[in-house]
């Protein structure tokens, strides 16, 4: 069972995860140790970057709803990288990412 605290502490490190894409120092445990590694397509369009990405976290389960909440998130932001982080971290904040 979890309780806010404990929620707060699991969403902070899945963000850090997005923020800093590697796993160390974030006190996931000993076993869990690595990088990411990611780029979105060239040229590709904030729609077509979101999508990829809620297809990668969530098996393509992100709702229409929350999807364009993401890609307008994502148009907000100049800088590309920075961008799709943040799309990762708002749809790491969703339900369909917590969903197996």
């Amino acid at each position: 069972l979890l309780d806010l605290p404990m929620m707060v502490n699991l969403l902070n490190r899945f963000y850090g995860v997005a923020k800093y894409m590697n796993f160390h120092n974030l006190n996931f445990g000993n076993s869990w140790a690595g990088n990411l590694f990611w780029t979105p397509p060239a040229g590709a369009s904030a729609s077509e970057i979101v999508d990829e990405i809620a297809t990668i976290l969530t098996s393509g389960r992100l709702s229409p709803e929350k999807r364009a909440i993401v890609v307008e998130a994502y148009s907000s932001i100049s800088r590309p990288t920075d961008a799709w982080k943040r799309a990762m971290q708002l749809i790491m904040s969703t339900a369909e990412f917590h969903t197996t």
